[in-house]
């Protein structure tokens, strides 16, 4: 093999290949695919550099000390996964445990301080592209040395007739200032990719290291494009990357599926941005294969954009993202990344948060110089089920679900209509609106969203003041359902449950959120013994909160921030709203939410909704 070639993908017939790891994937089961690091010393912070120690594993006696090519690392947080070169292998067979050198390539760590920089105790990693790791069948690795691809092909397989693919170049067809172009009925595949993992500046530059964006169609500075009825699979990178003013173009009816990165990502800054791109009824399944910082849709900057109808699924972090964005150009001056009047609506997103924590299945997050002046961002008619997540803690215990939001207006997120949506399913809390303010959240059904946190959530930002924080929300003609056979008893903190916090014949859960609140407001007490104040709303009311599994809710003595339904209510919040009542739809066990004769959701005004969830 020509050694300026760097094969990352590989495909035998109709049947892609997976770059050797250990340990092995065993789906489910984070444990068995994943090794955890006991302890890290910094050798060198402009690599970056880490010499680290695992917590014992199991195959330590099967791990070969011969030139472990690579490892995928989940740093701090488990936001991102980092791609490192590893050096120095060690195994201790008695303990079961290695020590080895990981670096990175490139010096993200100077200056802006980078997530790349922080590996602690607890992280996990897997080894990758190793030859002593081929163990398995449609496994395979490039061996530097030789120049050469090894592969363990079944005996069934003749590999002298089938045809072999090794995927070289991250983008298959790219095109530079171009209009009038259709991409109909089109197979893409065999693609390779050259992101790290590293994230910083979020593209509002070329020369940034951005997210994850490689693509096999890559549409630059080009409008009137149309990509329809088209298939995406086995991709190093993701599937379709918009850039430099792409402007008018339609992404229809196409098949995304089992790709490295995102299924359609746009990038750019204020001026460099794609906007007037409509993305509708694609089929968008396992992304983020090889790096987890990806997203089915994921807008890092754009404007007027349409998401519809899409089906998003099994994704490793978010399903639809949409950022803004505050960085710097090359020449070092300030750049913005403002994404507004982005619409998202009648999409199906099931199944996020496989690798990753701290997410939303819907994203949206303002990170730039306009905070709290983006507006436009409609989130309507979706459905949204099972946003997992995962994490580790400093002993490299895994904790899944985790840290999970169903709709997440994260970090300063303002002026955003969120209605008609259910979400179903998730870990923390069904709408989260974190410093955020003037967003109209209506007419959505949360369902059995909130198992550790409230259903709907409020929280200041603790490094933001004044008017821009969480001020001017409201909440209305919501219907919050619970089922009290979804309380859990384990715990994923150690405080102790309090007395006359749950009702009689609950059981009681370590977490102290756990199965009791339905709304909360983020009024709180720091660590440091600082009061904040909860957040105002400007309207709470014509709600309905009903429990499937027949628990009251009024006597439930902390479900409405901290109060009982009487207290709440004497706060002036929800006073037209009911509690304790059946909703009324017509076959809530089938997903069917419109409204049957006689539901007391029409009093309220609150509109049946037709999509199935």
């Amino acid at each position: 093999m020509h050694e300026q070639l760097t094969p990352r993908t590989l495909r035998l017939g109709e049947r892609p290949f997976t770059v050797a790891r250990f340990p092995n994937k065993v789906g489910g089961n984070y444990s068995a695919s994943f090794v955890t690091i006991a302890s890290v010393t910094e050798k060198n912070t402009s690599a970056p550099k880490f010499h680290v120690t695992t917590n014992p594993f199991q195959g330590a006696d099967s791990l070969s000390e011969a030139t472990m090519a690579n490892a995928f690392v989940w740093p701090e947080r488990s936001w991102i996964n980092v791609y490192f070169d590893v050096s120095d292998l060690s195994i201790d067979r008695r303990r079961s445990t290695a020590s080895f050198t990981l670096t990175l390539s490139v010096p993200v760590c100077t200056g802006t301080h980078h997530l790349a920089c922080t590996i602690t105790p607890g992280n996990r990693l897997y080894f990758s592209n190793a030859t002593s790791l081929l163990d398995a069948p449609f496994e395979w690795v490039h061996d530097r040395a030789a120049h050469s691809l090894r592969m363990m092909v079944p005996s069934t397989v003749d590999v002298a007739t089938a045809e072999i693919a090794a995927g070289v170049r991250p983008a298959i067809v790219r095109f530079d200032g171009a209009a009038n172009v259709q991409f109909i009925d089109v197979m893409f595949t065999d693609s390779s990719w050259t992101a790290l993992g590293v994230q910083r500046d979020w593209d509002t530059d070329d020369t940034t290291p951005g997210a994850p964006r490689d693509g096999a169609l890559v549409i630059s500075s080009s409008h009137n494009v149309t990509v329809r009825g088209s298939e995406f699979r086995c991709l190093g990178g993701g599937a379709i990357v918009l850039r430099h003013d792409s402007h008018d173009v339609l992404i229809d009816s196409n098949t995304v599926t089992h790709v490295g990165q995102s299924g359609v990502q746009l990038v750019g800054n204020d001026v460099t941005q794609p906007h007037d791109v409509t993305i509708t009824n694609n089929s968008i399944t396992h992304i983020g294969e090889i790096l987890v910082s990806a997203a089915g849709v994921f807008v890092t900057s754009g404007r007027r954009n349409y998401i519809a109808r899409n089906r998003i699924s099994d994704c490793p972090r978010w399903g639809i993202a949409v950022r803004s964005n505050a960085g710097k150009a090359s020449d070092g001056t300030e750049v913005d990344a403002a994404s507004p009047f982005n619409v998202v609506e009648f999409n199906t997103v099931q199944r996020t948060g496989l690798e990753t924590r701290d997410f939303g299945a819907i994203s949206v997050i303002d990170h730039s110089n306009h905070t709290g002046r983006v507006f436009g961002t409609v989130i309507r008619g979706n459905c949204v089920k099972d946003a997992i997540g995962v994490d580790t803690d400093i002993h490299g215990n895994f904790l899944s679900p985790y840290y999970s939001w169903g709709i997440y207006l994260d970090d300063h997120t303002s002026n955003c209509v969120v209605e008609r949506n259910i979400v179903r399913d998730t870990d923390y809390s069904g709408v989260f609106v974190h410093g955020g303010i003037n967003n109209t959240i209506s007419n959505n059904i949360l369902m059995e969203s909130g198992r550790e946190q409230a259903p709907i959530k409020l929280s200041r930002l603790s490094n933001a003041g004044g008017s821009l924080n969480c001020t001017g929300n409201s909440f209305s003609r919501n219907v919050v359902l619970t089922r009290t056979a979804g309380c859990r008893t384990h715990c994923v903190d150690t405080q102790q449950c309090a007395a006359g916090d749950w009702p009689a014949g609950m059981p009681c859960s370590n977490n102290s959120l756990s199965c009791k609140a339905l709304v909360e407001r983020g009024g709180r007490v720091t660590r440091t013994g600082a009061h904040v104040a909860p957040c105002p709303v400007k309207e709470m009311d014509k709600q309905l909160y009903f429990d499937t599994g027949g628990l009251k809710l009024a006597s439930w003595p902390n479900a409405f921030d901290g109060k009982d339904w009487a207290g709440w209510q004497a706060m002036g919040m929800d006073t037209g709203s009911l509690v304790d009542v059946d909703p009324g739809f017509a076959n809530l066990d089938a997903g069917d939410f419109r409204l049957a004769a006689g539901s007391p959701l029409k009093g309220l005004g609150f509109e049946g909704l037709a999509q199935q969830c």
